[in-house]
C-alpha cells in the first residue's frame, strides 16, 4: 500500500484528523521525519501550520535548519512560526538535563500556538522505529506496564500519524519523491541512551516490527486495566483518603493499589500494600518527586500535598457581653465557641499542637489529657492533627479548636460575663 493511502487509513482508523476550517500545527524540526509528514499531511489537503523550535544547542546547524525550513514552507505555501528558546538557561535554572528542558520548551509552546491559532491538533512525526526505541528505552531505566506500551496515536492534543509506519517506507517516500531534509549530527551521539538503541536497531527492520507490535498489544492491555480502575476509583478514593478497606475486598488489591497510586507519584507499591496487612497505622511515605505524602490510617490512605504552604490566616474575633439566662452553645466541631470571660485577663494566642501538649478537657474534673491523644480518640489522621489549631490563654490550652474546650475556662452559673470567640480564616 502506498504511504499515502496508509497514513491516510491510520488517520481515519483512530480519528485523528477532521478536514476541517481548523489547521493542524505540525513540528517540523527539517529532519526525515518531519519533513515527510509535511508532504504528506499537505497532498492529503489539510490546513497546516508548521511549527519550528530553535534550541541553540549545534551552532551554526541550528541556524541551517532553521532556513532550510524557513524556505521548505515558502515553497510549499505552508505558513510557518518559529520559536527561539534559551534552553542551556532554561535547563539550569530549573535543574534538568538538556533533553528534559527541550522537551518541555518544545510541547509548552506548541499547546500555546495550538490555543492562538484554534488549532485542532499538534502532530509530531514519531515513527514505528521511535516506538520500538521507547520501549526498550523504558525497559532500561525500569518501568511498569504503562511504560511499555510506547507511545499512543493521540495523548491529548498530540497525535502521531505515522506511529505504525516503518523507518525503511519514510526513506523510499523521500528518496522516490526526490525531498531534501537536514540531518542532525547529535543522532548518531551513542552516548546517548537512545541513540545507543538506535544504532543497535539498525538493519533489523523485523525485530523493530515485533517490538513496536508489543507496545501496541501492550497498550490495549493498559487501556483494559484502565477502564476496571476508572470503574472502581470513585468507590474508592474520595478527597484523597483511599478506602483500604473496600480496597481489600476486590480481586488483585495491590495492582488496583499502584494504579491507583500511581497518578501521585507513589511508587512504593509493596511496601505500602504491606503497612495495610499488617494494620500498621501512621506509617508515612513521600512520592517520588517529593510532592505528596501518604499516611495509613483506620481503614484509610491519607494522601496530603507535601511542600505546599498548609498556613491560613486566622483571625480571633472576640465579644465580651453579659451572659443570656438561657445560651445556646455551638456544636463541638464549629469554629466558635463559649467561654468564661476570664480568657481575656491574658494573652490569647493561636498556635499548632507540639509534643508533650496537655490541657483539661470539659467535663473529666480537672483532669489533664495529652491532646495528642484526644485526636487519637477523635480518629484525626497523622497528617492532619499538625493542621490542628490549639487557642492559648496565657500558658493555659483553653480550646482545642474545632473539639474541645478546657474545663477552666467553661460557662458556669457563676459566670456573669462571657466571651464568644470565633476563628475567621482568611
Amino acid at each position: 500500500m502506498p504511504l499515502l493511502r496508509k497514513v491516510e487509513k491510520y488517520i481515519s482508523k483512530h480519528n485523528l484528523l477532521q478536514h476541517t476550517d481548523q489547521p493542524v500545527v505540525v513540528a517540523l524540526s527539517g529532519g526525515m521525519d518531519s519533513v515527510c509528514l509535511l508532504h504528506i499531511l499537505h497532498r492529503l489537503e489539510y490546513q497546516l501550520i508548521a511549527a519550528h523550535c530553535n534550541f541553540h544547542l549545534r551552532g551554526e546547524e541550528s541556524e541551517r535548519d532553521m532556513h532550510f525550513v524557513e524556505n521548505l514552507c515558502k515553497t510549499l505555501g505552508i505558513p510557518l512560526y518559529i520559536k527561539q528558546f534559551d534552553t542551556l538557561t532554561y535547563a539550569e535554572t530549573r535543574k534538568l538535563s538538556v533533553e528534559m528542558a527541550a522537551r518541555e520548551l518544545r510541547y509548552s509552546w506548541f499547546e500555546q500556538l495550538l490555543q492562538e491559532q484554534n488549532a485542532q491538533a499538534i502532530v509530531v512525526a514519531h515513527h514505528e522505529t521511535d516506538q520500538a526505541e521507547t520501549l526498550l528505552l523504558n525497559l532500561c531505566r525500569g518501568t511498569g506496564l504503562k511504560g511499555l506500551c510506547g507511545m499512543h496515536p493521540k495523548n491529548g492534543h498530540i497525535i502521531r500519524p505515522l506511529l505504525e509506519i516503518a523507518k525503511k517506507d519514510i526513506e523510499a517516500y523521500i528518496t522516490l519523491n526526490h525531498i531534501s531534509f537536514v540531518t542532525d549530527s547529535t543522532n548518531t551521539d551513542t552516548a546517548i541512551k537512545r541513540n545507543e538503541i538506535r544504532y543497535h536497531l539498525q538493519g533489523k527492520d523485523a525485530t523493530v516490527k515485533h517490538i513496536a507490535h508489543t507496545a501496541t498489544y501492550l497498550r490495549e492491555y493498559q487501556d483494559f486495566i484502565d477502564n476496571i480502575i476508572n470503574y472502581f476509583k470513585p468507590q474508592l478514593l474520595h478527597d484523597n483518603r483511599l478506602d483500604t478497606t473496600k480496597l481489600m475486598q476486590l480481586p488483585n488489591p495491590q495492582i488496583i493499589l499502584y494504579e491507583l497510586l500511581k497518578d501521585y507519584g507513589f511508587r512504593q507499591t509493596e511496601k505500602v500494600f504491606s503497612a495495610i496487612i499488617n494494620g500498621k497505622i501512621g506509617r508515612q511515605f513521600v512520592s517520588q518527586d517529593n510532592k505528596f505524602t501518604l499516611c495509613t490510617n483506620r481503614g484509610f490512605l491519607i494522601i496530603s500535598e507535601k511542600n505546599v504552604c498548609e498556613e491560613s490566616v486566622l483571625k480571633i474575633d472576640m465579644t465580651i457581653r453579659n451572659k443570656n439566662s438561657k445560651e445556646i452553645y455551638p456544636k463541638a466541631d464549629a469554629l466558635e465557641a463559649l467561654f468564661d470571660a476570664k480568657i481575656n485577663s491574658q494573652k490569647l494566642t493561636l498556635r499548632h499542637p507540639e509534643d508533650g501538649d496537655s490541657f483539661c478537657p470539659i467535663g473529666m474534673k480537672g483532669k489533664r489529657k495529652l491532646v495528642a491523644d484526644l485526636l487519637a480518640e477523635q480518629k484525626v489522621p497523622l497528617t492532619e492533627k499538625k493542621k490542628v489549631w490549639l487557642l492559648q490563654s496565657g500558658n493555659e490550652i483553653a480550646w482545642v479548636v474545632g473539639y474541645r474546650i478546657s474545663e477552666h475556662f467553661k460557662v458556669t452559673d457563676k459566670c456573669q460575663q462571657i466571651a464568644h470567640i470565633q476563628i475567621i480564616t482568611d
